[in-house]
Order: structure tokens, then sequence, then C-alpha cells
């Protein structure tokens, strides 16, 4: 050391540790993980806020055929989705009001009919 001390140099740093420098790697990478998955959520929510496509509910009727609830901005359409397409098969009330919407054997009936009518 005396001759680092008679060349201007007062200390010598010591070498950095293995387990230092793969605990700061960690960390950085453990703080932009968290940073992206904040960014992530953040995205998501406002984004679901501006959605005018939705869809309500979905129920299988076979295994290649089932029907679903699609909300359009304010409207709501009843969709038949098979193997074939998708049909639209109504279009429901707007506020969903239970005492104006169609029993279910209406609008399959008018379904069934406009079916049968396409062939």
């Amino acid at each position: 050391m005396p001759l680092l001390a008679e060349a201007g140099v007062l200390e010598v740093a010591a070498a950095p540790s293995l387990w230092g420098a793969m605990f700061r790697l960690g960390a950085a990478v453990a703080g932009f993980a968290l940073l992206a998955g904040l960014w992530l959520h953040f995205q998501k929510r406002f984004r679901a806020a501006k959605r005018e496509l939705e869809v309500v509910d979905r129920a299988a009727l076979t295994r290649g055929a089932s029907v679903a609830i699609l909300r359009v901005g304010n409207r709501r359409l009843l969709l038949g989705v098979s193997t074939d397409g998708v049909r639209l098969l109504r279009e429901l009330d707007a506020e969903g009001d239970p005492g104006q919407a169609a029993s279910f054997q209406e609008v399959f009936s008018d379904a069934a009919s406009r079916a049968e009518v396409g062939r």
C-alpha cells in the first residue's frame, strides 16, 4: 500500500460482491415488473370505461351452438352463435325491463321460423 500512496491513490475500492450485484439486479427487475403491472391495471380500467361493446351473458345450447346477449351502446342484442356463423335473433329492450322483454319461447319460435324460411 505504501506504493499506492506514493502514486497518489488514497484508497483502493473493494471489488463489488456477486451477491450485491444480484440483489440490485433483482430489485431493478422487481421494480420494473411492479411498474408494468400498475400501468396495465390502469390501462385496462380506463379502456373498460370507454367500451361500447360488451358481452352481457352467454349460454351454451349444444356443443356447437349458443346464445349471447350483446350490449352495443345502449342497445341489447340477442345473438345466435353456431358453427355456421352469428345471427341476430332479436333486439332486446334498451333498459332491460323484464316486463317488456319477450319470453324465451317467443324468441326461440321467432328464430326457428326465420331459420326455416332461410333454408
